[in-house]
């Protein structure tokens, strides 16, 4: 008896299955919009939908495949939709098995179809458009993947950058906006060794992008960092972070812009920059001329006099 029971199961569950790969093997099914309307405001609907936000978080990803399994086309479709819009919206974390039904889903194409008619158009869309839903959560859950192994390589202290930063140029740009993002959240001791990192490995050797390298000077607000940013070729990374220094009123940005001026790229940039900078007290203008050789001290003054020229102009 128990084994006739279990056949019936069996031969029940792949006529289940059978008419579902029937149905999508069909052409795309079309319905009005006023019937989705009315499906999605069933009670029902949403009873099922809290069935299987259980089996999600339990993690029973086969109790949730065979109770989709039993339902219609347009029960599948709408519950699908709906179960993953919860997920979206509660910001549920994905376990691997329901990444994997996710990345499933993510590639079918809905076979229900919403009509909408007027006068003078008709047009077809995805009335349950879950793959898109879909491809939204594998986006983030990827993301949410990467960031953990960033930070759990980075805090055990085996982020080894020359490795990591490896690969092809896509792979290369992303983990580095990554590093840009997270090196903020990071401890300062994962900080502190990341920098070490760049610091007392040969720019021949390896040197991360000036987007990398100005992200982790301003964050670390490491002078040494600053002194390897200011001997590269400037870019508009180097310069924009340049100018962001500029409007900063302090004796750290100062010391940083003077810096910067050893670069003959960059000299013009911060004499323009320092004759902007008025009044000076006493103890900055000494610093100032300090640090500048005599055809830069020469260019400061002229450049403050065509400033202040301008300044008197515009107050007349």
């Amino acid at each position: 008896m128990r084994h006739g029971r279990v056949a019936r199961h069996l031969i029940s569950t792949v006529a289940i299955w059978l008419c579902m790969m029937l149905s999508v093997s069909h052409a795309s099914t079309a319905v009005s919009v006023k019937t989705i309307e009315q499906w999605q405001k069933a009670p029902s609907l949403r009873v099922q939908v809290d069935i299987l936000l259980g089996w999600v978080a339990s993690d029973d990803i086969d109790s949730l495949r065979r109770y989709l399994s039993k339902m219609s086309l347009m029960q599948q479709e709408a519950t699908k939709y709906h179960l993953l819009r919860s997920v979206e919206e509660q910001s549920i974390t994905l376990s691997p098995s329901m990444s994997l039904l996710v990345a499933e889903w993510s590639k079918q194409h809905p076979q229900l179809l919403a009509v909408e008619r007027g006068e003078g158009y008709h047009f077809t869309r995805p009335a349950f458009h879950y793959s898109a839903v879909a491809n939204r959560l594998l986006k983030q859950w990827r993301q949410d993947q990467s960031i953990i192994e960033l930070t759990t390589k980075a805090e055990q202290k085996h982020l080894f950058l020359s490795e990591w930063l490896s690969g092809t140029s896509d792979v290369v740009y992303e983990r580095e906006a990554l590093l840009c993002r997270q090196f903020a959240h990071l401890s300062k001791s994962a900080q502190h060794a990341i920098t070490q990192q760049v610091l007392q490995t040969s720019p021949h050797s390896f040197l991360p992008s000036s987007r990398l390298l100005v992200t982790l000077a301003r964050v670390s607000d490491d002078d040494a960092l600053y002194q390897l940013i200011w001997r590269l070729k400037p870019d508009h990374v180097i310069r924009e972070e340049l100018y962001r220094l500029a409007n900063i009123d302090t004796s750290n940005a100062l010391s940083r812009l003077l810096l910067a001026s050893r670069n003959p790229s960059l000299s013009d940039d911060v004499i323009h920059i320092l004759s902007e900078r008025q009044p000076l007290d006493i103890a900055s203008k000494q610093r100032i001329l300090s640090h500048l050789d005599a055809r830069q001290k020469a260019q400061w003054h002229q450049a403050m006099h065509r400033h202040s020229a301008k300044l008197q102009q515009r107050s007349l």
